[in-house]
């Protein structure tokens, strides 16, 4: 029985090495188209590479660490929006998101990230006992534009998130 183990562990170490060379050559054509995109959208007009750095953005949000992915979140969101680690946690779900390393808890791990960035990046708030984060540091250019959909998901999330706290209070 036991070297039905050890075929099935040598199996499994094949598969996973040429699995680890499959995914170290897809990085690779990552990194090389990605390179490419980056050159060719600079060709562009300025006023036409917004909407291509936003799709960028939204492909490079994926392969972010939590902060990183969670300040893109909080600058892709309309300036005067307060949003929860509920609803940061919804956009970067939506984003694709791995959150697989954040098996425990990924709501107080996105609280946690939200909580330690500087207070002339984001403004923090308690709101109906809810808190809230909002940007309020230098946004990149290709950000400014282009959030409509973004800001229409966060404030549906926002209104969730009125109607459950108005249903908690009665």
């Amino acid at each position: 029985m036991s070297d039905d183990y050890r075929q099935l562990l040598n199996d499994s170490f094949l598969t996973l090495g040429r699995k680890i060379e499959e995914r170290d050559r897809l990085d690779a054509e990552i990194a090389k188209l990605h390179q490419f995109v980056r050159a060719t959208l600079r060709m562009l007009p300025e006023g036409e590479q917004d909407a291509f750095e936003q799709q960028l953005g939204e492909l490079d949000i994926r392969s972010k660490g939590l902060t990183d992915a969670i300040r893109y979140a909080l600058q892709a969101a309309p300036a005067d929006a307060r949003i929860t680690g509920h609803a940061l946690r919804a956009r970067l779900m939506e984003s694709g998101f791995d959150f697989s390393k954040y098996v425990s808890n990924p709501l107080a791990s996105i609280y946690a990230v939200a909580k330690r960035f500087k207070p002339t990046e984001v403004e923090t708030a308690v709101i109906d006992g809810v808190r809230t984060f909002r940007w309020i540091g230098d946004r990149p250019k290709a950000r400014k534009r282009g959030t409509e959909l973004l800001g229409e998901a966060l404030r549906a999330g926002g209104e969730v998130l009125r109607a459950g706290i108005k249903k908690k209070r009665k």
